[in-house]
């Protein structure tokens, strides 16, 4: 026999005839189990409710059974030529449902996660300090605006050692492990910092904490550092463009209130403060930076104001004498005056 006649003479002895009409699975699957010579195993559970189809005619065992269950919610689940094994496909086994999640988790993309926070610029502070050959501190803000504070100053007072002086509401000049401002000397980028006062005090204030990038307070001398800072060193470093990798544009904005003249009259502390950013990057040689800042604050407090002087006109000739009438009319002349002085601050 050539081998084509042997297979057409073993599919003929593998069909058999059916003869099973739609009814119930609880009644067909007994019933095609006998005219198969097959035993199938399925729970009561997954036959109940459900409705086979009709086979009728000579097919082949594993046709007639898939012809069966076609559409009935019931499958195949193993089939081994002599035990078939069927299950509801609404309720896959243990098994299934552990191997199709495994599949699943293999075949997923991950996804990308953004985490925002200040975590990463305390881990970059951390390593400074440990860098550095000096006793310091240091404040690393990566991206604009990430400070939360409203001037750099009031980033400063965070750091160990370091105490800052309000003025008018907001901290100002800053002073290193008690000793006084005009003992610290700041620089900004290395380079020392002109200043209106009349020594070498800095009010920190008038730096807006969006265009700075970090800050360092050394607490020791240094080589590398310039000579002048008795108690320490505060130097600001401002964003750099070319290393820049944050947004191009940051806008902020918010009120702002200060309570320190609510005894006076008619008085309203809130205000505003606005901020914003761009740093634009046009080339690997070139990048520029602009920030911009504006606060509009009210700030009401007392002080107390003492002046004087000595005219000898107005004592006759004795300036250790009483004053006398008759001289230029003057404000007086030794004395004290109590003023409040609530005003309004603009600074950009």
């Amino acid at each position: 026999m050539t081998p084509a006649f042997a297979q057409t003479a073993t599919q003929t002895a593998n069909n058999k005839a059916f003869s099973i009409p739609e009814q119930s699975a609880t009644k067909a699957i007994p019933s095609f189990a006998r005219q198969a010579d097959l035993q199938i195993l399925a729970t009561a559970a997954d036959l109940e409710g459900v409705r086979t189809n009709p086979v009728e005619g000579t097919f082949a065992v594993n046709a007639a059974l898939e012809k069966l269950v076609a559409g009935t919610g019931l499958m195949i689940k193993s089939n081994d030529g002599k035990a078939v094994v069927l299950v509801r496909a609404s309720a896959p086994s243990a098994e299934r449902v552990a191997g199709t999640a495994q599949a699943e988790a293999a075949s997923e993309e991950p996804e990308e996660v953004v985490v925002v926070g200040l975590r990463k610029s305390l881990r970059d502070a951390i390593g400074q300090k440990r860098a550095s050959s000096g006793v310091a501190e240091f404040i690393s803000a990566k991206e604009i605006g990430v400070l939360p504070d409203v001037t750099i100053a009031e980033s400063l007072a965070r750091l160990p050692g370091v105490n800052t002086s309000r003025d008018r509401g907001n901290d100002s000049q800053a002073s290193i492990r008690g000793i006084g401002p005009r003992m610290v000397l700041g620089t900004i980028n290395g380079r020392e910092v002109a200043t209106s006062e009349p020594d070498r005090n800095v009010r920190w204030e008038i730096y807006p904490s969006e265009v700075v990038a970090g800050a360092a307070v050394y607490k020791s001398s240094e080589a590398r550092l310039l000579s002048g800072g008795i108690s320490g060193t505060v130097d600001l470093q401002t964003i750099r463009p070319l290393d820049y990798r944050g947004p191009e544009f940051v806008a902020r904005a918010g009120a702002v209130h200060y309570d320190g003249g609510t005894e006076f009259p008619g008085y309203d502390g809130t205000g505003w403060r606005g901020s914003g950013s761009w740093v634009k990057r046009v080339n690997d040689q070139f990048a520029f930076v602009i920030g911009l800042t504006g606060q509009k604050q009210k700030n009401g407090y007392e002080s107390f104001r003492g002046w004087g002087f000595n005219d000898d006109s107005l004592r006759a000739g004795d300036s250790n004498g009483p004053i006398v009438a008759g001289g230029p009319d003057v404000p007086t002349p030794w004395g004290a005056e109590r003023c409040t002085s609530p005003g309004v601050r603009w600074r950009v």
